[in-house]
């Protein structure tokens, strides 16, 4: 699901029009991302929890070099999901059949794309 899956889906969940959903979806979106640049966490009942975690500085190698290179320290956005999304996750895969094995990633990845906020490159 994208976003504009996720405006449909509101849109048609709540009864409003498209450009409305799309207002309600990018203000809940601005409220978090604000809240979180503030250094504060959100809690969402029964979806789950954004917070700020402190990553360190740390020593790290170029894998083409070998070269140590300096990673400096970061903030970084955690998501811990609530008992209820996890349970009801896990009761939608058992009630498809699926197993565990079945249902891991592959590791097969797409290439990332220009818009996509990767800072790696392949």
């Amino acid at each position: 699901m994208n976003k504009a899956d996720l405006i449909d889906a509101i849109s048609s969940q709540s009864g409003n029009s498209k450009a409305d959903a799309a207002k309600s979806l990018e203000a809940a979106l601005d409220a978090i991302s604000k809240s979180l640049s503030e250094g504060n966490s959100v809690s969402l009942l029964g979806f789950g929890k954004f917070s700020v975690a402190r990553r360190n500085a740390r020593t790290g190698r170029n894998p083409q070099t070998g070269a140590e290179i300096q990673i400096p320290a970061r903030n970084a956005v955690k998501f811990s999901v609530a008992k209820a999304l996890k349970d009801l996750v896990q009761n939608d895969s058992e009630d498809t059949g699926e197993t565990e094995a079945a249902s891991q990633d592959t590791g097969e990845t797409e290439a990332p794309t220009e818009d996509s906020g990767s800072w790696w490159k392949r």
